[in-house]
């Protein structure tokens, strides 16, 4: 399984997620999971995503993209992941999720941006497998 990072500057998200998903996708089924408002949502068996709240450590970031994270939310961070299987079903999530400036993706494979401009970059390059940032 693979994992975007969300970062937001606010930590109570999951309820708007959930209810700008389940307006997008009503035939896809929602699965709650453990912990408090997380979920995952199913398009079919091999298609889905996990969505849950991971708190606000920024442990796993480092020099010029925490700088960067800093600078893009000044407030506090609140991380969210985005474990998928399935790298269309991601895209039709992030696409409904992430359409802000207000909002950092970060794709695991070198590619760290402001929400709206990877929503952009989704849906004018629509054969994107973000994978092969890792090779340039």
């Amino acid at each position: 399984m693979q994992a975007l990072m969300l970062l937001a500057d606010s930590g109570t998200l999951l309820p708007e997620f959930r209810r700008r998903l389940a307006t997008a996708f009503p035939a896809a089924r929602f699965h709650d999971l453990a912990d408090r408002d997380e979920f995952m949502l199913e398009f079919t068996p091999d298609s889905r995503v996990y969505i849950e709240y991971y708190g606000t450590s920024l442990a796993d970031w480092e020099g010029t993209e925490l700088d960067y994270i800093q600078a893009a939310l000044p407030v506090t961070q609140h991380v969210y992941s985005l474990a998928y299987r399935g790298i269309e079903a991601a895209k039709k999530v992030v696409v409904q999720l992430a359409d802000s400036r207000h909002v950092l993706i970060d794709n695991d494979n070198g590619t760290l941006l402001r929400g709206d401009d990877f929503v952009r970059k989704v849906l004018t390059e629509p054969s994107w497998y973000w994978f092969d940032d890792l090779t340039n």
